[in-house]
């Protein structure tokens, strides 16, 4: 039986898990309008996984190791394409750790 406390623990789990997602959502659409802005990225195709480079047109607020280490892995991979791809190197609009903890 459900108690008066279960209910609104739940209600609250539910609340913060929305609020969670949401955020989620957001900071994912700020980082397309960011990658749209970069020639290279909007230029990608679905076949070189654009979703992933997401991820270094966001901000780095609070992040952790081993996203510090996922965003130069994926920064390496982003420079890697460009170069095979024979394009102009193009960083814009790229969020860069050092620089978002800076502001």
């Amino acid at each position: 039986m459900n108690t008066v406390k279960d209910i609104t623990e739940n209600i609250n789990t539910s609340r913060v898990l929305q609020d969670e997602n949401k955020l989620r959502r957001i900071k994912k659409e700020e980082a397309h309008r960011k990658g749209n802005k970069n020639s290279i990225f909007s230029k990608l195709s679905e076949e070189h996984n654009k979703e992933k480079f997401l991820f270094l047109f966001t901000n780095k607020d609070n992040y952790t190791a081993d996203e510090h280490e996922k965003f130069w892995s994926l920064f390496q991979e982003f420079y890697d394409l460009q170069r095979k791809n024979n394009s102009q190197y193009n960083f814009s609009n790229i969020i860069f750790p050092e620089d978002h903890k800076k502001t």
